[in-house]
């Protein structure tokens, strides 16, 4: 058989080449694939068996591609040495059942057979007797002894000169030192090829003892002009007739270590020990050693120092999906994993997205020599500090859904700190937020969400607060197309503003009575494909309750973890409105009147309630705010068809119950006329308890059952003995009704009426002053619980 046959017969029997030099690979379609030339686990080697390119072969964690009779030569560890193509051929060929016939270059006269013997016979023989080649190295195995290559690894080293230190430092971001100090340790040298010279690696046996030269084969003749045929970029130099195999480049004590760094390539490597100076003090290498597999394919390698008491810190590169979808960086963290099985913590150091590894990283950013602080506290710049930043923030690398942890050390430096969302209410609310407004029944809420999104489009005030503007998506899930359409018109022209095109969508789901978990991860794709939006409203929230109970914590837990969903993967605000429970709500604390579950009362970013005023169509707005300072409570009027802020209106005056047969007109009607005062009436007690509870000597009460449990043990009768618990609820009821104590932020307060019948100290009819129709309240100087 001639070269070229045997080269057509390997390629035309490619699946039969691949099962019998890789039994431990797989078929995926028309390729088989498995780790590398050496059949070891993973699928970063294939080898096309189908089609017009069969017998096409490619290593993508290499770079490495060529013939059948190329691979059959890496195979078994001698491609690349003299008289290789002869000795591949005449293997191939007794596989093959033949016999290689070697011609002259001329074509003249065959040279000699080989010594081999033919497979023939008399009769033909239905498979023919093979002469199986040496066997090659199997993963996990010992591997044999292998010659000194330490004469010929003196000369490399001898050779690498000040020109090749310089020529590696431009080219790979080195500094000159660091490249010199590799030269020193004997780790880098320079070997003469049949293209010229060419950087090499020192390959160490299990004793340390040099075994072979890891060569990476210039890919450009001197003119600059491309090598044809192009050589392999990385080759094995050895002596002896049995490749090495590729074994790690090590750095450091492994048995003493207690970290060990990993990485693909010794470029990454070498990057990362030049940026942390570790040619300048080796005092930490009994702590950290450098574990390099050279190539994403060979994980198995790291199998003998696998151990307790250590931890493994991958440097993976970012690796592109190959043809079949597999990531081979991905995949080398992943046999990793499998080998360590939890017996030994993982983490990994990710390279910054826009890099293809650690070496191009460090190589685009610097060391910020020469510059002040401030002009290189950013990415562009990277050094000793902000490296050990990034290595100490490594995340654990087995796979899971959970954030990254924040050292926070890290993340409050100026140069780390997260940039804030735009503002979409101004010291109200930002992008992301959940906003919560609650209202009575009936209370215009979706006039209401309605005005805020048309603000918010519009930029223009909402209530008398700034808005930014920005785009809006209306969610109408109660209100017919028509209505809703009449509601903005009305609106905008009564805010004397224009929307503008694609400034403020909605979407009507009216009729759609699937809970919100089953709409929303489509919702987010949808709103995905849209440009960005600023507030998303959702209107209103009880119709996303379908099939659930409000006034269960879990329940309303569902659901708002739904509409946070939606906020955290859009980055807009989300605004919803809910309703107020029943009854008067101006004995409670603002949070506390939404009614359903607890749950939506804590939940949001923003609580916004609106609270009927006693001033008729008047609401006062109080408000709970997660990120921002308090914002002090105040009053809006309903002029149809919107909320006005009027500062003339008291927010504290809050529309009080109304007593059976009572008609209540005002504020000022419903304070009685106060009685004749008499020992046994009890206006004197009631007064009496308001100096001792709200007084210096007593500590301030915040709940209703604290006030009169207070004024229980305060307060006494005119025989000295204590006054009921009975009595204590009237008294403080008779101080509430009269408007002289008001409640104000989860606290009670005097009003001026009662801080002056305080300060003026008389229980007397004559003496107390008249309350004001509009009190105005004043926190007391006591502390808070």
């Amino acid at each position: 058989m001639s070269l070229d046959e045997i080269k057509a017969t390997l390629c035309g029997r490619a699946l039969d080449v691949a099962v019998y030099l890789f039994p431990q690979g797989m078929r995926s379609g028309s390729e088989w694939q498995c780790g590398d030339v050496l059949g070891n686990p993973g699928a970063s080697f294939s080898i096309r068996i189908e089609g017009a390119k069969a017998g096409m072969w490619a290593d993508f964690s290499t770079g490495e591609k060529g013939t059948m009779l190329d691979l059959w030569a890496m195979h078994f560890g001698y491609h690349g040495v003299e008289g290789w193509v002869t000795k591949a051929a005449e293997e191939a060929s007794q596989w093959l059942g033949g016999t290689f016939e070697k011609r002259s270059k001329d074509g003249a006269a065959p040279l000699p057979r080989s010594t081999s013997k033919p497979a023939t016979s008399g009769k033909p023989a239905a498979k023919p007797v093979l002469q199986q080649p040496a066997p090659r190295p199997q993963p996990n195995k010992p591997l044999p002894k292998m010659p000194s290559y330490a004469e010929e690894w003196q000369a490399a080293v001898r050779a690498f000169d000040g020109a090749a230190a310089s020529s590696i430092a431009r080219s790979r971001g080195y500094s000159v030192e660091f490249v010199e100090w590799l030269h020193r340790e004997q780790l880098v040298g320079i070997v003469t090829t049949r293209h010229g010279k060419a950087f090499a690696l020192a390959v160490h046996d299990e004793q340390g003892a040099v075994i072979a030269a890891h060569v990476r084969n210039p890919q450009k003749n001197q003119d600059g002009s491309p090598i044809e045929p192009a050589p392999h970029k990385w080759e094995y130099r050895y002596n002896g007739e049995t490749s090495p195999g590729t074994r790690p480049l090590i750095l450091g004590d492994v048995k003493k270590a207690t970290k060990i760094w990993v990485f693909e390539s010794q470029w990454d490597a070498f990057a990362v020990m030049d940026r942390l100076g570790f040619h300048h003090d080796t005092a930490e290498w009994p702590h950290i050693a450098i574990f390099i597999t050279r190539g994403a394919s060979n994980a198995r390698l790291l199998q003998p120092i696998i151990g307790e008491g250590k931890t493994l810190v991958l440097w993976p590169q970012n690796d592109q999906p190959t043809a079949a979808g597999k990531v081979p960086a991905e995949e080398w963290v992943t046999a990793i994993l499998e080998i360590a099985s939890g017996s030994m913590p993982v983490r990994r150091v990710d390279t910054p997205k826009g890099y293809e590894d650690a070496n191009a990283w460090l190589k685009a950013c610097p060391m910020p020599v020469g510059l002040p602080e401030g002009e290189w506290l950013t990415e562009n710049c990277v050094d000793a500090g902000k490296l050990v930043e990034c290595v100490s923030q490594a995340r654990p690398a087995r796979p899971n859904k959970l954030p990254l942890l924040r050292d926070m050390a890290v993340a409050i430096q100026p140069q780390n700190r997260l940039t804030k969302p735009p503002e979409v209410i101004c010291g109200i609310a930002r992008r992301g937020d959940k906003i919560t407004i609650g209202a009575p029944s009936k209370g215009r809420k979706t006039w209401t969400l309605a005005d805020l999104a048309i603000s918010v489009a519009t930029g223009s005030d909402w209530w008398g607060l700034k808005t930014v503007q920005g785009r809006v998506l209306y969610l109408n899930f109660e209100l017919h197309n028509y209505t809703f359409d009449e509601r903005v018109d009305v609106l905008q022209e009564a805010k004397n503003t224009k929307i503008q095109v694609g400034m403020m969508l909605s979407m009507t789901i009216r009729g759609m009575t699937d809970v919100i978990d089953s709409m929303v991860d489509e919702l987010i794709a949808y709103i995905l494909d849209l440009e960005p939006f600023a507030l998303i409203v959702v209107d209103p929230l009880y119709k996303l309750m379908t099939g659930r109970d409000e006034n269960k914590a879990g329940d309303m837990n569902m659901t708002l973890a739904q509409l946070e969903k939606i906020a955290v993967n859009t980055g807009a605000a989300i605004a919803i409105a809910t309703h107020f429970s029943k009854g008067n709500q101006a004995g409670k604390d603002h949070m506390d009147r939404i009614g359903g579950s607890g749950v939506i009362g804590r939940d949001g970013d923003v609580i916004i309630t609106m609270t009927e005023n006693e001033t008729p169509d008047a609401m006062t707005i109080s408000l709970s705010l997660r990120s921002y300072a308090p914002v002090e409570p105040f009053a809006v009027r309903w002029e149809y068809p919107l909320f006005s802020p009027d500062t003339s209106i008291d927010p504290a005056a809050l529309k009080q119950p109304t007593k059976k047969g009572e008609r209540q007109d005002s504020y000022a009607s419903r304070i009685p006329r106060e009685p004749k005062a008499r020992s046994n009436d009890a206006l004197k007690p009631a007064l009496r308890m308001l100096r001792e509870v709200y007084g210096n000597a007593m500590p301030r009460a915040f709940r209703w059952g604290e006030l009169t449990d207070k004024a229980m043990k305060a307060c006494f009768k005119a025989d000295g003995t204590n006054i009921s618990e009975t009595s204590a609820k009237k008294y403080a009821w008779l101080l509430k009704e009269k408007g002289y104590i008001v409640k104000k932020d989860s606290a009670w307060v005097t009003t001026q009426a009662g801080d002056a019948l305080c300060d003026e100290g008389s229980g007397s009819e004559e003496s107390e002053p008249e309350p004001e129709p509009n009190p105005e309240p004043t926190q007391l100087e006591l502390p808070k619980p």
